[in-house]
């Protein structure tokens, strides 16, 4: 587990990380089928869709509540900020996430349970020539 800097928009939360994926859409027109049976396309280009885990055990917690706070705003979508090879990629994406329960709570100091986040791109990232 690392912190890694995610920044929705425009905002930078500082979160334990355990996992992240990236996930490539890859978007295309069917043409058509010749006689035969060939089926030929044309590409239209790639989204780029991501999958987040934080560790809310080793997060802070304020930080934890201000990013949840961004995350279930009611909003169509959110430019995000997330890692892509050795840079970053920045996406317009619709937002989603897992449910979280608590898991410790002393004195109204309250630890969640782990949080997966589900970026879907909105616009290709690639687009074919």
């Amino acid at each position: 587990m690392s912190l890694i800097n995610v920044n929705i928009d425009g905002e930078e939360f500082n979160v334990g990380i355990i996992k992240v994926t990236r996930i490539p859409r890859k978007e295309s027109v069917t043409l058509g089928t010749t006689l035969d049976g060939t089926i030929h396309k044309s590409g239209l280009g790639t989204y780029f869709d991501y999958e987040v885990e934080i560790a809310t055990k080793r997060c802070n917690v304020a930080e934890y509540d201000r990013l949840y706070e961004v995350l279930t705003d009611p909003v169509a979508e959110h430019t995000v900020v997330l890692p892509y090879g050795q840079d970053t990629i920045t996406i317009k994406a619709d937002i989603s996430i897992s449910d979280d329960s608590v898991v410790s709570d002393y004195n109204n100091f309250r630890r969640w349970s782990s949080l997966k986040i589900t970026f879907n791109s909105l616009e290709m990232s690639k687009v074919a020539n």
